[in-house]
């Protein structure tokens, strides 16, 4: 089975639909410190580029982790808020 936090939380949230709906903003939802904006548009700017130097590299996989752990917090944030698993 797969569960989309996005279209999940989306649900949740969609009595405005001009409510921003990304990570981030699903994040600061449920309380969960992220990145900033800036720093978030600055690695996907660096992912697309490609051609990465070692430091860069181990920067994005940092980057990867922090989405990752952000995305487990919205996650159990749904779930507080009653997500129907299947």
């Amino acid at each position: 089975n797969v569960i989309c936090t996005f279209a999940e939380f989306r649900v949740l949230t969609n009595a405005d639909p001009r409510l921003p709906a990304g990570l981030l903003s699903a994040a600061a939802h449920f309380g969960i410190s992220t990145m900033a904006e800036s720093a978030k548009e600055a690695m996907r700017a660096l992912a697309m580029r490609g051609g990465l130097t070692p430091q860069e590299a181990a920067e994005l996989g940092e980057y990867c982790l922090a989405d990752v752990d952000a995305t487990v917090g919205v996650f159990k944030g749904l779930v507080a808020k009653g997500l129907d698993l299947p």
